[in-house]
């Protein structure tokens, strides 16, 4: 990226953290089912000093597992396992602690994370991240579903029917011969039922059981490194952002005020869960702040302690990096933002398309005048703001409908240029809920949006990479229409997609209005597939997503038949949408994307195509994963 910057003059010269360890855990009752359930590594548990557990009582990931699907197994000669399961968890108190108090228990700060020495130290005693699987035994498999339950009773009418067979026929009688190789044929069905049953719910369970992402982003002794999921420790500090999978059980301590989890994959329940850094009372799997793992960051990012192991970025934006480098051209942005405290923030997502941050100084009251900065897609903000910073009068100005003719000039030139354009605003405001509040981030969400200032505008260059261009090419030379599915503002996406050929013609490309015309001139009855190109609008045509939602079946008809096609400012929802407009018309839809909110479409796709740095949940939602640059599609 690289960044220019405009000051809101708008004239026509614009320029731009020490860990102890734990003594070893003491025999207790809940030691007597670990034989059954093979545990693989043992975190430490905190439990209230009034409870009557034992303190040093150390917990198997593969229990916390259990207790999401509770089974009736039980230890030979010992209490039922579901019991000892329940009643451990219900003592678990990490939910309940201050974050004062769980980072003393462990011997960090939030800041400096775990030390190196004692991050091995627990490695040792607990084990890797991992789940070990233990080997099947086939030949005592393969025993049980030949002779093994209802078998064992078809086996003896076997032997009866060979008995009467001979010698108790004379002569041999054919039909108990007959019979008992018919109930042979029926132990072969009912074993290879078995056998296929056990295989196809060990495929089930693998799935569930592979639930570590591959990498996670840590903090330890005060640097922040990517590091394997497998060689995470208890007490370590990890970083969560969208898209991520949670990659062990933790105790949030600090998240954006937005953050939500995917717990599907554990609990079947298809909401998303809101995480926060306090609890009502829930019990330990109930909790909001507790990020369990194998689930799923869905919105927003946070910062949690690993409280149980076994079971990505840092600043890892090309926007956000562009516009520090930019900054860093003035100044020293460490030291700015050293003079103030960020107390909350909100990332951006393609739903609200904007970012917040909040700060105030250290040395304010309680209840302090905090200053808000937002930055985001200037059509989704302007009509939010009530004022604008002058560089020309050096003050705050009325944002009159002049000054945002002249803005909104700047920003389309721009745009028609391929640049990205964010609009910067700010104000103060005084919340009423408390920082860390589970009222604060909504009331700042609702509030601290309203009445803002602009300060400026930026424009930012995203050269599409070198191999886009051919890699659309050659997939039209092979007939495949590919069109671009993007969050950006309608002139930059038409903008690049005419940098590497999803636009072609010279012409202003087609918008609603025109789809709306061309409705008249479609013929009545079944439409002829688009398969074939003689059946297509040699023709592109650019729709944003506020025209996405005006679209009828009959709109759609029309789209589907363009050769050439750019989708702008579009949410997941409508991504979703358009594979299923042009699935439903006999198309085959093969889907491109690395991120979060491109899972759905993905999943829809007949040919779901990540790339092999997108995020977990891309990933997991994709048929194909692209190990090298994207031209590899056509490899």
């Amino acid at each position: 990226y690289r960044a220019f910057a405009m000051g809101a003059d708008f004239s026509d010269d614009s320029t731009l953290e020490l860990g102890t360890e734990k003594p070893a855990p003491a025999k207790t009752r809940f030691e007597d089912v670990r034989e059954d359930l093979r545990p693989v590594s043992e975190g430490l548990a905190f439990h209230e000093g009034s409870s009557a557990a034992n303190p040093n009582l150390s917990l198997a990931i593969g229990f916390r597992t259990l207790s999401i699907h509770l089974t009736e197994t039980q230890h030979e000669g010992s209490a039922p396992v579901k019991d000892d399961v329940v009643n451990f968890f219900e003592q678990l108190t990490f939910h309940t602690v201050s974050v004062q108090r769980l980072c003393g228990m462990f011997g960090i700060t939030p800041e400096g994370g775990l030390d190196n020495v004692v991050a091995a130290r627990n490695i040792q005693r607990d084990g890797k991240n991992t789940f070990v699987q233990e080997k099947p035994k086939y030949i005592w498999k393969l025993l049980k579903y030949i002779f093994g339950d209802f078998c064992s009773i078809l086996w003896i009418g076997v032997i009866i029917f060979f008995i009467c067979w001979k010698p108790l026929s004379d002569p041999p009688s054919p039909t108990n011969l007959a019979l008992a190789i018919l109930v042979i044929l029926v132990i072969a069905s009912q074993a290879s039922f078995s056998a296929f049953q056990d295989w196809s719910t060990g495929r089930i369970m693998n799935s569930i059981l592979d639930l570590l992402p591959s990498e996670c982003i840590v903090i330890r002794e005060g640097n922040t490194s990517r590091i394997p999921a497998s060689d995470l420790a208890v007490g370590d500090v990890v970083l969560l952002s969208v898209g991520n999978k949670v990659p062990a059980d933790m105790r949030l301590i600090e998240t954006s005020g937005d953050v939500r989890f995917d717990r599907a994959v554990l609990t079947g329940e298809s909401e998303e869960i809101e995480g926060n850094i306090d609890s009502l009372g829930e019990t330990f799997l109930e909790a909001p702040n507790i990020a369990l793992m194998g689930t799923h960051v869905t919105n927003g990012h946070a910062k949690g302690v690993v409280v149980l192991t076994g079971g990505r970025t840092v600043n890892g934006d090309a926007t956000d990096g562009a516009v520090l480098r930019f900054v860093e051209s003035f100044g020293d942005a460490a030291t700015i933002r050293a003079s103030n405290d960020q107390v909350f923030q909100i990332p951006f997502n393609s739903r609200n398309k904007w970012m917040l941050t909040m700060y105030t100084r250290g040395d304010e009251e309680k209840q302090p005048e905090s200053l808000v900065f937002v930055k985001g897609a200037p059509d989704v903000l302007l009509p939010k703001c009530t004022s604008y910073y002058s560089a020309i009068t050096n003050d705050i100005q009325p944002f009159t409908l002049e000054a945002k003719a002249k803005l909104v000039s700047t920003q389309e030139a721009w745009s028609r240029g391929g640049q990205r354009v964010i609009l910067l605003c700010m104000r103060h405001y005084t919340p009423h809920a408390s920082v860390g509040s589970n009222d604060f981030g909504p009331e700042v969400t609702q509030n601290a949006i309203e009445g803002l200032t602009i300060v400026g505008l930026l424009g930012l260059m995203d050269p599409p990479r070198p191999e886009s261009s051919h890699t659309v090419k050659e997939c039209r030379r092979a007939g495949i229409r590919f069109f671009m599915v993007t969050g950006d503002f309608g002139l930059t996406a038409a903008a690049i997609g005419r940098q590497i050929g999803i636009i072609t013609t010279h012409a202003e490309p087609d918008s609603l209005l025109d789809v709306t015309k061309l409705m008249g001139e479609l013929p009545e009855g079944p439409l002829p597939s688009c398969r074939d190109p003689a059946n297509r609008l040699q023709r592109s045509l650019v729709l944003e997503g506020k025209d996405l939602i005006q679209l009828t079946e009959r709109h759609w008809d029309v789209v589907t038949r363009y050769e050439e096609i750019v989708f702008a400012r579009t949410t997941p929802e409508q991504k979703l949408s358009i594979v299923n407009a042009f699935q439903t018309r006999d198309n085959i839809v093969a889907v491109t994307g690395d991120g979060v909110n491109d899972a759905p479409a993905l999943k829809a796709a007949d040919v779901g195509v990540a790339v092999v740095s997108g995020s977990d949940v891309a990933i997991e939602a994709s048929d194909l994963v692209l190990m090298g640059n994207f031209d590899s599609i056509i490899g």
